[in-house]
């Protein structure tokens, strides 16, 4: 599908297209957290009883079902965290077909902790929630921007917009969604009728209490990724266990369970076509919305989807979101999860870290600072890096939160704020658990750290704002295509610097005249 329309949102791209809006990610480092008893009082959420209390989707399956008859060779990983007692329950409530400019309403419940609106067309267009009213009259978002962001975020171009509650923190978001009559606005671009559904979680008391993330990992034929030291192959046949997936898997998770207190579920590898093992074209975002499509042979579930391909020299990301937020448990559509361009010299710890840092922008976090001065996120509990640029990045005081724009820069200090944290655990990707698991967690397993000290591109690092923004970044700018005559000698020497990563050597050839 064409990109209709792009933001440029402080330095980076955010694409009002078939995929809302994309940010990219870098790297971060994490140490092995002790899995402990979470004390229900330290956290957020809510409660309304429904749907999806016993696990099951909203499709009418449950979370454990299979995905199909084709996918005999996933491979599943068993969970290492607590029991899954009762899980939260999801209600949904079907607006039905809405016109373009209406207002509807939809009952929240008691207890509640997270709210998701979804609206659907039949065809690819710009579609959204341009507006959101508590049922005090508070204005949530106004023309697609949630209250105290800066750009829209409630629109995509192929069909499909979401929305979710809370991204920020407001009297009637945190730490429970408020209770009674809220009311939201839709709008698609030549008035056709728009499917409109809302999604609630609910705990019994409106805390957290903990609970696991399972993981689709999509993965095309042929695709082949660094285990830190050799290229190798991914197969599904594999599973979770081979080196290379293992270490990017195990990374995320220590670092998710760290940051958010969400433990390790299920793995499920699934194969998708050879044809996306690289993306190519403009920024590779002509072949996003198929690539996310993909997913469409399963059901909803309680989980993140993440498809995995290989770098190539026109990427100028290293991970993108589908949506800031993305629809959760909506395989098979533009706003399905995350894209990690895995890179070959970059160690898998980084991956990891790249994978959570999108994952937070999916659930609807924003970077706490954005490059050049174009924008804060909406939480007040990150710390702002005053005129953060590629030159004094390393200096930031949110360098070590896991949405720092230039992904966060150790990942044994890696943090989230306690509201980013509420966020997360509001969010519908995970099985959050209703109430106090009745048996204990286990012991916590010794604190050790997973990494050990080393730059993402092994021994070499970018020298150079130029060689910076070739190396991937943590932008979706566009990389240049032609060269400042001030740029050739430093282009040049990259070129010819065989430590260097062979794509960012392409980059630099590519840019030369």
């Amino acid at each position: 599908m064409p990109i209709r329309s792009r933001v440029l949102v402080s330095g980076m791209f955010a694409t009002v297209s078939s995929l809302a809006l994309l940010f990219a990610a870098c790297g971060g480092e994490v140490e092995n957290p002790a899995r402990t008893r979470f004390d229900p009082s330290a956290g957020v959420d809510g409660a309304q009883v429904d749907a999806d209390a016993d696990g099951a989707g909203l499709d009418g399956g449950t979370d454990a079902d299979t995905a199909d008859a084709s996918d005999a060779a996933a491979d599943v990983i068993t969970p290492d965290t607590g029991p899954v007692d009762e899980l939260a329950p999801i209600t949904e409530i079907d607006l039905g077909t809405v016109a373009n400019g209406t207002t509807h309403t939809f009952r929240v419940g008691p207890n509640t902790v997270g709210v998701q609106i979804l609206a659907q067309a039949s065809t690819p267009q710009n579609v959204g929630i341009s507006d959101i009213f508590a049922p005090d009259g508070t204005v949530v978002s106004k023309d697609f921007i949630p209250t105290k962001g800066t750009f829209g975020t409630q629109i995509g171009a192929d069909g499909l917009g979401a929305a979710s509650i809370p991204v920020q923190n407001l009297p009637v978001t945190m730490p429970t969604v408020a209770e009674g009559d809220w009311t939201a606005s839709f709008f698609d671009d030549d008035a056709t009728p728009i499917q409109a559904r809302v999604k609630t979680l609910q705990t019994d008391d409106g805390r957290f209490h903990g609970g696991t993330l399972d993981i689709h990992l999509w993965i095309p034929d042929g695709l082949q990724m660094s285990d830190g030291d050799q290229i190798v192959p991914v197969t599904v046949a594999g599973g979770p266990a081979q080196r290379s997936v293992k270490a990017r898997l195990d990374s995320f998770y220590a670092l998710l369970q760290k940051t958010t207190g969400i433990g390790r579920g299920n793995v499920t590898l699934h194969a998708i076509p050879s044809s996306f093992r690289t993306l190519e074209g403009d920024d590779g975002f002509d072949e996003l919305v198929p690539l996310l499509k993909s997913s469409s042979a399963i059901g909803e579930q309680r989980a993140m989807h993440f498809f995995w391909v290989e770098s190539s020299p026109n990427l100028s990301w290293w991970g993108i979101a589908s949506g800031i937020p993305g629809a959760a448990q909506s395989p098979g559509t533009p706003l399905a999860g995350v894209v990690l361009a895995t890179i070959d010299q970059a160690p898998p710890e980084y991956e990891g870290s790249v994978m959570l840092h999108e994952m937070g922008h999916f659930i609807g976090l924003q970077h706490p600072t954005e490059f050049d001065g174009l924008g804060q996120d909406l939480l007040e509990d990150t710390p702002v890096c005053p005129n953060l640029t590629f030159n004094n990045y390393q200096n930031c005081p949110d360098g070590d939160n896991i949405m720092f724009a230039a992904g966060a820069l150790d990942l044994n200090a890696v943090a989230t704020s306690p509201l980013q944290t509420n966020i997360f655990r509001s969010s519908f990707v995970y099985k959050a658990l209703r109430r106090d698991p009745q048996a204990p967690l286990p012991s916590p397993t010794p604190s050790r750290s997973l990494f050990t000290k080393k730059p993402r591109f092994g021994a070499w690092s970018p020298q150079s704002p130029l060689a910076t923004l070739l190396a991937g970044g943590c932008g979706h700018q566009h990389l240049p295509k032609k060269a400042q005559p001030s740029e050739i000698a430093g282009l040049r020497a990259l070129v010819a610097d065989r430590s260097a990563p062979g794509f960012v050597r392409e980059r630099a050839r590519r840019m030369l005249p």
